[in-house]
Order: structure tokens, then C-alpha cells, then sequence
């Protein structure tokens, strides 16, 4: 479980996790955007498509599904901040995140 704060207008690099994600708003706006792997993917990258973009406020709480590509961040140029909880592996361990470098709009490519 994470306690995280992003001034205004920042947000994460894109990113999935190994198991599913809990976000619960304590303040601010913000915004999820989740993408799609597309195929034709190459070694070096990925296609990516959004499908979709969600507003965040205080009070929200959203799922990410596990391998989900998705990003999330500040809004509006106001505070936002979450409550993280991701969940466990089926194998019990800490599921890891998987980061990427990425334009937002049609490729990614895995930081190592």
C-alpha cells in the first residue's frame, strides 16, 4: 500500500503491474488512462491505442486489472493524491511494475 501526492499537472511514466491495482482518491482531480497493446508490437516497443481516460476527484475509487498499460496523475494544475494498494501475485509474492517510456498516444518501449 502507497500514499502518493503529484503536484500539478504531473504524472507517472506508463507502467502495468504484475497483479491488479486499487486507486482511492484523498485529494485533488486527477486522471487514469488506460491503453491497449496493439498488434505488430516489435522487439524494440510497443503500439499502444488509449481506450480509456477517467477523471479522478476525492473519494473515487478505481480497479486496474493485472497487465493493464495505464498511467495516472494531477489535473486541472491542482494537488493530487491516492491511496496505491496493489495486490499479491497468485503465487504470493509482490507484484512487480513493469515501467515504459512512451509519446502517450501510439508507442511504448520498456525501461530495464
Amino acid at each position: 500500500m502507497y500514499m502518493v501526492t503529484f503536484q500539478k499537472d504531473a504524472k507517472t511514466k506508463l507502467h502495468y503491474h504484475e497483479s491488479g491495482q486499487i486507486l482511492m482518491v484523498t485529494e485533488g482531480s486527477g486522471t487514469l488512462v488506460m491503453y491497449k497493446k496493439i498488434d505488430g508490437s516489435g522487439k524494440t516497443g510497443l503500439k499502444i491505442r488509449r481506450i480509456t481516460k477517467t477523471s479522478l476527484k476525492k473519494g473515487d475509487v478505481v480497479y486496474i486489472p493485472k497487465h493493464t498499460l495505464h498511467l495516472h496523475g494531477s489535473k486541472n494544475k491542482k494537488k493530487f493524491s491516492h491511496i496505491a494498494i496493489n495486490s499479491h501475485t497468485s503465487t504470493g509474492r509482490e507484484a512487480k511494475t513493469i515501467w515504459f517510456d512512451s509519446d502517450f498516444e501510439t508507442f511504448a518501449r520498456k525501461i530495464d
